[in-house]
């Protein structure tokens, strides 16, 4: 198809009007392709303020660092250049709203307790929304915060307003997504990974997540694609790895799981959760040596940590060990500290063997998620 030229425009403007311009340019091009923008979209685009452009650079370093893999040195960087950015302009909405988003992705965060985080990441929202009440960043912040408190209904009602405010924006839907597959509304859930896929196609975590909404839906085709584009995109995503295992597990290919954990498990050496994951799929494979090895070094992991590991990783170990007692002894644990992958309970392939079990019955009650449905 030969190349053609459809449309240019110059722009001269002040570096402190740069988010004027990039509206200005976007309801340009939208008026030359014909597209129609919703009201929210135009007011949004409307909508400007001058930053100071050494914030903006700043804010943008974030962004950058924040959508790195999540280990703790990209996690403190992007929190550094965040505060950069508030530093240079308190009143960024932007940069506060980044800031609690980077909190409630947590791993990688020095900050131990995931009470402490929520609590840190709900004080960065509430600020950018003082600043700027349509801020679709820091709504879907507060819904996740939300979300791991279980105040259902307030995670829902922030999700759906950061939507309404910024349609556009991949992360609301995706982590929607994630909520919409633990009250067990899978097509609703695969709804809106797709809309996620369409914002943004180029991301590891999206396409992750997105292959999650597909594999709890039943969609194994889809999601096997959306996996594979993840770790096109980042090989080393440790996340892609254990949702890919997680589904081969459930279909009893164990050794294919194995492979998968073992290559991401030599790009990231310690994650808890990968050792976890591997752990319970060698036990469950009848190699019940390799995942006592592997227990013992989340257990160093964790004495090194002084006490912190993400509690699932041990979890899940034990679970595939059958040991059911240690099980929910730490199940127990994660449900005090609010841990994220509680959220999860009714739909992570890695507690099947404990759902038989009364206690774990009483454990989705308690949490106040749907009673789990049976196949």
């Amino acid at each position: 198809m030969p190349e053609r030229h459809l449309w240019a425009e110059s722009y001269e403007f002040d570096q402190q009007d740069v988010l004027a311009v990039q509206g200005e340019v976007a309801r340009g091009v939208a008026r030359q392709i014909r597209v129609r923008l919703m009201p929210e979209e135009q007011a949004r685009l409307g909508t400007s303020q001058r930053v100071d452009p050494e914030a903006y650079e700043a804010y943008l370093l974030g962004r950058a660092y924040s959508y790195k893999a999540r280990t703790r040195t990209n996690w403190t960087r992007a929190k550094e250049y965040f505060e950069k950015a508030i530093e240079k302009d308190p009143s960024y909405a932007a940069a506060y709203g980044s800031l609690a988003l980077l909190y409630m992705g947590m791993r990688g965060s020095s900050t131990r307790d995931p009470r402490d985080i929520r609590l840190q990441a709900r004080q960065w929202a509430e600020k950018a929304l003082v600043l700027d009440d349509t801020l679709a960043e820091a709504h879907s912040a507060l819904a996740r915060a939300a979300q791991q408190e279980w105040d259902w209904a307030g995670a829902e009602r922030e999700y759906r307003r950061a939507i309404e405010f910024n349609p556009s924006y991949p992360v609301a839907h995706i982590w929607y997504a994630q909520y919409l597959w633990a009250m067990q509304r899978s097509e609703e859930a695969v709804a809106q990974a797709k809309r996620a896929q369409q914002l943004d196609p180029v991301s590891p975590y999206v396409n992750t997540w997105a292959g999650a909404a597909y594999f709890y839906a039943g969609r194994a085709d889809e999601g096997m694609a959306s996996m594979q584009k993840a770790l096109e995109l980042d090989p080393s995503f440790s996340d892609a790895s254990l949702v890919l295992a997680r589904a081969y597990l459930t279909q009893g290919m164990y050794q294919q799981a194995i492979s998968e954990l073992e290559k991401v498990r030599m790009l990231n050496g310690k994650e808890a959760l990968v050792l976890g994951a591997l752990a319970h799929v060698y036990a469950r494979a009848g190699q019940r040596e390799e995942a006592l090895k592997l227990l013992g070094e989340l257990k160093r992991i964790e004495a090194e940590e002084r006490g912190f590991v993400p509690p699932f990783g041990i979890i899940w170990a034990y679970a595939g060990l059958g040991d059911k007692e240690q099980a929910f002894a730490w199940l127990e644990r994660a449900y005090e500290e609010r841990a994220d992958r509680i959220v999860w309970l009714n739909s992570d392939p890695l507690l099947e063997p404990l759902r038989s079990d009364p206690r774990f019955h009483e454990l989705v009650r308690r949490v106040g998620l749907p009673t789990i449905k049976t196949q």
